[in-house]
């Protein structure tokens, strides 16, 4: 699934504003509040907008190149998802939709945040670019647990900074969906959108 998370750009500026996944050939999942960013809070895109770059590793040529986000395809009314459709060409790399877990989580779980963190001198302190060894926007698997569970909600302790909204928290042991990544509160926790809610939604366009 290496190739189905990507980091999205907002192309007038050129730089990352969050993480995206595939839930289906032509889907991106992410954070409703990533799509704020990129459709300046209008929840309207049109190609040429914004785009996603499914590579962007350490120290390896991005083979995967850009593929651009078209359209909005749903937005959920009160929890942090949005949908965005995306170009999809003959001669793209074939990517595999990340599979949503439909068992629940259980505190404990050991899970692994997939994503694009960069670096934020006004909320990062100052110790977080000597850990990330001053290597910001390509992508990272960040592990850790589930800590707490709540209704729509998966509370987790992977190490995530800005960059890292739309993340997909993966499970350890199947390799399975188990929330989306929306927020942090440093040195505390960690709170994704939990899978159930998010197959619910993603099961209406998909």
């Amino acid at each position: 699934y290496l190739y189905s998370i990507g980091c999205i750009e907002l192309l007038a500026t050129k730089k990352g504003i969050g993480t995206g996944f595939l839930v289906a050939k032509d889907l991106l999942a992410t954070n409703r509040h990533v799509l704020d960013l990129l459709s300046c809070g209008t929840n309207q895109l049109q190609k040429g907008q914004g785009a996603v770059y499914f590579g962007r590793e350490s120290g390896v040529a991005d083979t995967q190149g850009r593929t651009d986000i078209t359209s909005v395809v749903a937005v959920h009314e009160t929890l942090d998802i949005a949908l965005l459709g995306i170009e999809t060409t003959d001669n793209a790399p074939a990517r595999t939709p990340l599979v949503i877990e439909t068992d629940a989580a259980s505190e404990g779980d050991a899970v692994v945040a997939v994503g694009y963190p960069f670096d934020d001198p006004v909320r990062n302190p100052i110790f977080i670019d000597a850990l990330f060894g001053g290597k910001f926007g390509v992508k990272r698997a960040a592990p850790g647990e589930v800590l707490k569970l709540s209704p729509q909600s998966v509370f987790h302790d992977c190490s995530t900074l800005g960059g890292n909204s739309g993340s997909p928290i993966l499970s350890m042991k199947t390799a399975r969906l188990i929330g989306l990544h929306r927020d942090g509160f440093f040195m505390y926790r960690n709170e994704a959108v939990d899978a159930n809610s998010l197959n619910q939604f993603v099961g209406q366009y998909a």
